[in-house]
């Protein structure tokens, strides 16, 4: 089991992966790990269908983006090991690109799916808020707080791995997905906030 110090390690090394995305789903997790701590505690002075059901939801979820940052580290080598085909010949370099467009599109779908379940984590907390102890509240606080951010940090994975050239035709269909979903994030921020205030 990789302790703490060690990720960390992994993660401040040269290598390529763990990377941005990797970090920004873990760092979900720690997001739902808050709001989880703040509906239980505050479920054990009220029982309550809404949180009750929103702690079920976030467990789902939370174990949806362990299997995200596996796959994240997978498209990520995968599409690595595309640069490095050979390109000597037209039929090679044919091949070299289209392998990189498939991969690159798995290194970019990855972060996707990651996103929308930190949205959807986002959405189940946003329905526990009313019922969210007061001692308790910033938690639940900071845990969309990093939530948010963790949307934000590991669409910029998308952002990347559409820029190279030869992604030129898919990125109009990968940027409205990308405003989809940090314009989701936006508007559960701001609801959360008309609900603080």
């Amino acid at each position: 089991m990789t302790t703490l110090s060690g990720f960390i390690a992994d993660l401040s090394s040269t290598r390529p992966t763990p990377g941005g995305g990797s970090a920004s789903i873990v760092t979900a997790r720690i997001g739902i790990g808050l709001v989880l701590m703040a509906a239980r505690v505050s479920a054990q002075k009220q029982e309550n269908p809404v949180l009750s059901n929103g702690i079920d939801a976030l467990e789902d979820i939370s174990r949806s983006l362990e299997a995200d940052y596996a796959a994240d580290i997978d498209a990520f080598e995968s599409l690595m090991a595309c640069y490095k085909l050979p390109k000597s010949t037209d039929e090679e370099a044919a091949l070299r690109r289209s392998a990189l467009i498939k991969a690159s599109c798995g290194a970019a779908d990855t972060p996707i799916s990651a996103a929308r379940n930190m949205n959807a984590a986002l959405e189940v907390a946003l329905r526990c808020e009313p019922k969210i102890s007061k001692n308790i509240y910033s938690d639940l606080e900071a845990g969309v707080i990093v939530l948010v951010a963790s949307v934000r940090a590991v669409m910029l994975n998308v952002e990347i791995n559409m820029s190279a050239s030869y992604m030129a035709e898919k990125k109009a269909a990968y940027q409205d997905i990308t405003n989809e979903i940090l314009g989701q994030a936006a508007e559960i921020e701001t609801a959360f906030q008309k609900l603080k205030s």
